[in-house]
């Protein structure tokens, strides 16, 4: 389970806090994998210097009446975002993970139901892990990725059809482009059957290709959030690393 604070989307002027509680798996199998370094994913390639995988994202819904710039415009459903990436380990030792990793994610939303497809987003980045930190228990971790998206999806958050027009909201048409960079850091604690973890992020939008849509209200968004796992369940088996 986990709660934190998270801007509306990218750009937003606005924040709401979020929770969420779920049951998740962490398994090491020799092609898919769920873990908390990359979330669930297949490794496809696997070799020394570089692999492919595939992996995920998303973010939680949002009502249009609780955001001042979309008020009256239809709310924002779950998103979700999964597809092919590419990583090479610059350093991956025992307790230090240092890697460079190109994504391609096709997006969906869910709203009332239905599917919609959103287009697709692409991102270069690092990622860097160094556990025992310290203490034999406790890691830290840091990411940094830069994402752009096709018209489709950045019309998602920022395209404005003319029925939603008022005077201090024009019409607008996205653009295909740069979305934005997002780099978070965070700490964990590892008990016996429980992990505790921190953290925060920051979404810088300053170039955004639709910076000049009236609903893009902020170049840098800050997020926080706290999270709990309980593993109540270890099978004998080993996993593959």
């Amino acid at each position: 389970m986990g709660t934190g604070l998270l801007p509306d989307y990218p750009g937003s002027d606005q924040e709401h806090y979020h929770f969420a509680a779920f049951p998740i798996v962490f398994y090491h199998g020799q092609i898919f994998r769920a873990d908390r370094e990359d979330g669930a994913r297949a490794r496809v390639i696997n070799k020394p210097i570089f692999g492919i995988d595939v992996s995920g994202s998303g973010s939680f819904p949002i009502e249009s009446g609780s955001n001042r710039a979309r008020e009256g415009m239809k709310s924002l459903g779950w998103l979700m975002e999964m597809g092919p990436r590419v990583y090479a380990r610059l350093l991956d030792e025992k307790d230090q993970v240092w890697r460079l990793f190109a994504m391609a994610r096709p997006a969906a939303s869910i709203r009332a139901g239905r599917i919609y497809s959103r287009g697709l987003v692409m991102g270069v980045g690092a990622q860097f892990e160094h556990k025992r930190l310290w203490l034999r228990e406790l890691s830290v971790y840091s990411k940094l990725t830069g994402e752009w998206a096709s018209q489709e999806y950045n019309d998602y958050f920022y395209a404005v059809k003319p029925d939603y027009a008022t005077p201090s909201r024009a019409s607008y048409k996205a653009e295909a482009g740069y979305l934005g960079t997002w780099s978070s850091t965070g700490v964990s604690y590892e008990f016996s059957d429980f992990i505790v973890s921190t953290g925060f992020s920051a979404i810088s939008t300053y170039g955004s290709a639709n910076e000049k849509s009236s609903l893009f209200r902020d170049d840098l968004n800050w997020s926080v959030f706290v999270g709990l796992v309980w593993f109540f369940y270890h099978s004998e088996k080993p996993g593959y690393f």
